[in-house]
């Protein structure tokens, strides 16, 4: 596959060439300066300047102006010696760089723009630079730079675009069977619009190492056609051979990622396989590794609107194993986003196993946020707290023809592939954040054969689309959910989760998909711990404490926001877990809310831990639009509020009614109360304008319900009221709130304050079908309580 036979011929080529410019002793480095001017230029081509530092001890320097055009350009760098190739000069005398020098390898006779052989000691530096038209044949390695032996080889402002080759279309590095070649980004550098033939579109790295750590830099656009075969890696391939593979990828691109839309037939983004060592007479263990996380607070990691025809619209991994050889494909994935991929199978990620003919098949596996293994969470690795740390998004399962399969987002093959998802162990003081899976679309969401590994924690599975069921795995192996949040999705099937054999773990965490059956298994071994359950049936049958069957009281689903009011059942129902671990939002975990008594313990059930009683109306201040409010009667206004940033908007109640009509009922909301206590209403409002005395008023009515249930319709009102705002051309509030009283006594559950907007007549006397307007801005709803304790729960407040 990698045309192995034409790169070793390429090697001794190199091998000759290194013999033949074996370095001149020399005092010191020294500058070349390449141009089309005579004056103050010591070469008019690249090579010879190349050429010369090789004659030249010391860490040399060569500066090549933009005053001249660069073209067929084939430039070959053999060294065990440290050289930087700066473009960018507006002429030879130029002290300063103030652009990039344009390399042009068209016409160059079918070798890459730039060759570099390196041996040890070999440090080569590009900055300023555009390297261009390489037309490497299809057989060969390398259209814009092929780097194979050992060293280093930094890229900084440099840009590989439009290159051709076989293998590594922009870039490809071959390492050596021992020793090490590494290629590192710095800033700007984009490897875009290459196309491989077989492999690797933009960058290809065997037996070698790959560091793209630096901010701005990104992979996009190229492509790995698969002609004749291969097709592995649009963007990136890591291929372990005698020597392993390693890439380190940061933040990449604000707005792009690291890598950005690169297609390929199987691993659109990113391509992570082993391959047969071939030759080699020793056991061989080693692995290809992709490590991703994010290197700039605010700028996720990402591998984003990537296309596999086949497998892997994100990542694809495939290990290999023999009699006497394993190696591992494995990704490491910490606050990185996987969002709009699309493939057949596997749009986010594919993880293939290998099935050798002797011993168990090898699988691949996929880290996420897992800090479990040894290699922990990387030091530079960072989660902005209010933030995802991670997200799977929009990932599609569909053809090269643009049609849906049924493939899923997560397609593990059969036998020992492992998807870790905040996975830690027992350790938790290593949770930093959590990952959002949300709006996929495919035939599952996770596919997975027997034995492989599911295990999510501190996850968001909501609005994905599935025309199977969500989760569908074989025999044997882990279903495992720890501190999931699982609801809101589409599901086709008449299940979420089917599984073989094996075992099922459900631990803190809510499954919400009502009409669903949540769990359909042969023979597993299940475990539950404090969750909240759409149905029991199917789970635990009724017949264990820890699981509820109570609607969990989202914040706002029909727009994604999953965290939990006030009043959930979610809140305050665990027991804290030592480890001062962080939620899905990197917030603090085990908060004990005020007001709220404990059920079995401080900690929220879930991915998310709520940090604070209030607020308790919600979209109180109309900044947006109306969303959590009924829309009777009421317009959104954005042209005036009382509070928020200028023009955020407020609640505009407006109805034209006959003469016996006084009052306008506007939007409302229902709210179910988290304890007993004294619930204080306010808000501003302002009327009509006009004359003071005969402007409408705005107006809050609230009902008081001890057994209102999730509608706030249980039975007729306990109690009820209206607050009169304000009726000036002004917001106002009044001075003195509304108090609403609920007794320890009387509180349940089920207890609930419906709120409605309302805008009153002013006129006394009202002659025919009038008109009345009002806005309201900036309600506030709090509460004043005892010290909560048990024995709420154990009277009415208990939980059905």
């Amino acid at each position: 596959m990698t045309g192995s036979a034409t790169l070793a011929v390429r090697i001794t080529r190199a091998a000759l060439c290194l013999a033949a410019l074996a370095p001149f002793a020399s005092s010191q480095a020294a500058v070349f300066r390449v141009g089309g001017s005579a004056s103050g230029c010591t070469h008019t081509t690249i090579q010879a300047a190349v050429d010369a530092a090789q004659n030249s001890a010391g860490a040399d320097v060569i500066r090549v102006a933009r005053d001249a055009a660069y073209t067929a350009q084939q430039v070959m760098i053999s060294t065990s010696q440290e050289l930087e190739i700066a473009g960018g000069y507006d002429s030879c005398g130029a002290d300063a760089a103030s652009g990039t020098t344009v390399l042009d390898g068209s016409g160059g006779g079918g070798y890459p723009v730039l060759r570099l052989y390196g041996d040890t000691g070999a440090l080569v530096r590009l900055r300023g630079l555009a390297l261009t038209g390489g037309d490497n044949p299809d057989s060969d390695h390398g259209g814009g730079i092929l780097f194979v032996g050992r060293g280093r080889l930094e890229l900084h402002n440099v840009s590989v675009r439009q290159n051709r080759a076989g293998y590594g279309a922009g870039i490809y590095v071959g390492g050596e069977d021992s020793g090490e070649a590494r290629l590192v980004f710095g800033r700007d550098v984009i490897v875009n619009n290459n196309i491989a033939a077989h492999s690797g579109g933009g960058v290809y790295i065997e037996k070698a190492r790959f560091d793209m750590l630096e901010p701005d830099s990104v992979i996009a656009f190229n492509e790995a056609l698969g002609n004749g075969g291969g097709g592995y890696g649009g963007g990136l391939i890591l291929l372990a051979k005698q020597n392993a593979a390693y890439a380190r990828i940061g933040s990449g691109t604000p707005g792009l990622g690291a890598i950005y839309g690169n297609r390929a037939v199987h691993g659109g983004g990113v391509a992570v396989f082993g391959e047969d060592p071939g030759g080699v007479t020793t056991s061989t263990s080693m692995i290809a590794q992709l490590q991703m996380y994010s290197t700039v607070a605010g700028t996720p990691a990402a591998i984003r609107q990537n296309v596999a025809t086949q497998n892997g619209g994100a990542i694809y991994l495939r290990p290999y194993a023999d009699l006497d050889d394993t190696i591992d494909a494995e990704a490491w994935l910490w606050n990185v986003d996987l969002d709009g991929n699309i493939a057949a199978k596997g749009a986010a990620v594919y993880g293939a196993s290998y099935n050798s003919a002797f011993g168990s098949p090898i699988g691949s596996s996929i880290h996420f946020n897992d800090t479990w293994d040894a290699i922990g969470w990387p030091g530079a690795a960072v989660c902005s707290p209010g933030a995802y740390c991670g997200s799977v998004r929009g990932n599609v399962s569909q053809n090269g023809a643009a049609q849906p399969t049924d493939g899923a987002t997560f397609h593990l093959e059969q036998e020992n592939v492992t998807l870790w998802i905040g996975y830690t162990g027992e350790d938790m003081s290593t949770v930093r954040g959590g990952v959002a899976i949300e709006g996929n679309r495919g035939g599952h969401l996770i596919e997975a054969g027997g034995d492989t590994q599911i295990r999510l924690h501190n996850v968001l599975v909501a609005d994905n689309e599935s025309s199977g069921v969500l989760i569908r795995k074989g025999d044997g192996g882990v279903v495992w959910l720890k501190d999931v949040t699982l609801a809101g999705n589409a599901i086709g099937a008449a299940q979420v989760i089917t599984q073989g054999d094996g075992s099922f773990d459900l631990t803190r965490s809510i499954l919400w998909q009502p009409g669903k059956t949540l769990l359909q298994c042969s023979g597993c071994d299940k475990t539950f711990e404090s969750s909240i359950v759409s149905e029991r049936d199917s789970l635990d049958g009724g017949n264990t404490p820890e699981l509820v069957a109570q609607d969990p009281r989202f914040l706002d689903p029909e727009h994604g926001d999953y965290r939990p009011a006030a009043a959930s059942p979610a809140v305050d129902h665990a027991s804290a877990v030592a480890g001062n671990d962080r939620d899905l939002l990197a917030q603090a975990r085990d908060v004990d809310i005020a007001c709220r008594a404990d059920f079995r313990g401080r900690r929220d059930i879930g991915a998310y831990e709520r940090q604070q009683l209030l607020p308790l109306a919600l979209n109180a201040g109309f900044d947006e639009d109306l969303r959590l409010w009924s829309a009777n009667n009421t317009s959104w206004d954005g042209t005036r509020d009382a509070a928020g940033s200028a023009d955020s908007g407020s609640a505009h109640v407006t109805l034209t009614a006959p003469q016996n009509v006084t009052r306008a009922f506007g939007a409302s909301q229902c709210i179910p109360l988290p304890g007993p206590g004294r619930y204080t209403l306010n808000g501003f409002g302002r009327g009509s304008g006009g004359v003071l005395v005969n402007a409408d008023y705005a107006g809050l009515y609230w009902e008081l319900r001890h057994d209102g249930g999730e509608s706030c319709s249980g039975g007729t009102p306990d109690a009820s009221g209206h607050l009169s705002l304000g009726r000036s051309s002004s917001f106002s509030q009044p001075g003195i709130p509304a108090t609403i009283e609920l007794g320890e006594t009387q509180a349940t559950y089920r207890s609930s304050l419906l709120l409605v907007l309302t805008a009153s007549e002013g006129n006394a006397v009202v002659g025919g079908e009038h008109t009345m307007s009002a806005w309201i801005d900036a309600i506030s709803l709090t509460l004043e309580c005892q010290d909560p304790s048990d024995r709420i729960f154990r009277d009415d407040f208990e939980l059905p």
